[in-house]
């Protein structure tokens, strides 16, 4: 990882042992920058001195990653490969401290449900096809709204979920709606969502998510603030 100063058009590498990267996140204040591992970890970095601690995920590699809105951005998000839980690194002190802690984000509507099997079942069936999964998440800039692009064989595989997510007291969410692609595009079902965007700056009537469909479509979704 190289950290350029583009107005002298000078790179600094970072002198970690970072192995291979596969993302990185600068968080909107400037203080800190995330970088995902092709192993089961990640660095965070604080860059008044560029002090880093390297965290283990505890299972597969980082997915896709976020950082929460607000000046001190005191909230990372991420997901790992196959899976669709949601995971925030939560700063207990402010930059450039890298004291934190990992904790999930409860969103029932990522998860499966199983289904109950029946006496003529085996106890050992399963669903065909790859796990359920989330491949992209976003956070809006006021930190209102939260999308997450699901894939795999979960139920709404290729539609955006939307969540309204509040800090006060704690971080949380609350699901709102799925969003489908644009219907007629294809000639049998809807096309899939690959990309996912929140406009920078949400004005009164709330916030604008760009979502890329697999069809090379883009859909503008205005989101209105509230539960709604």
């Amino acid at each position: 990882v190289v950290v350029w100063d583009v107005a002298f058009g000078l790179g600094t590498p970072l002198r970690a042992s970072l192995g291979g990267v596969t993302l990185i996140r600068w968080s909107p204040c400037g203080h800190y920058l995330f970088a995902a591992l092709t192993g089961p970890a990640f660095l965070l970095f604080e860059t008044q001195t560029w002090t880093h601690q390297r965290w283990d995920t505890g299972g597969g590699c980082v997915q896709d990653a976020c950082w929460g809105p607000g000046a001190s951005s005191s909230v990372l998000m991420f997901v790992l490969q196959a899976s669709t839980q949601l995971v925030t690194v939560q700063f207990s002190e402010p930059p450039p401290a890298l004291t934190a802690h990992l904790l999930p984000l409860a969103c029932q509507e990522l998860r499966v449900p199983k289904v109950p099997l029946t006496p003529t079942e085996p106890a050992a069936s399963s669903v065909p096809g790859s796990p359920p999964m989330i491949s992209h998440i976003a956070w809006d800039p006021a930190g209102s709204r939260l999308a997450v692009i699901l894939g795999g064989n979960h139920p709404h595989t290729g539609q955006v979920a939307v969540y309204a997510t509040t800090s006060d007291p704690v971080l949380s969410a609350t699901f709102i709606q799925y969003i489908e692609g644009p219907s007629g595009c294809e000639p049998f079902s809807s096309p899939s969502a690959c990309g996912i965007a929140f406009q920078g700056a949400p004005d009164k009537k709330g916030t604008l998510l760009a979502v890329q469909w697999g069809d090379s479509h883009v859909s503008l979704c205005q989101l209105m603030g509230g539960k709604q």
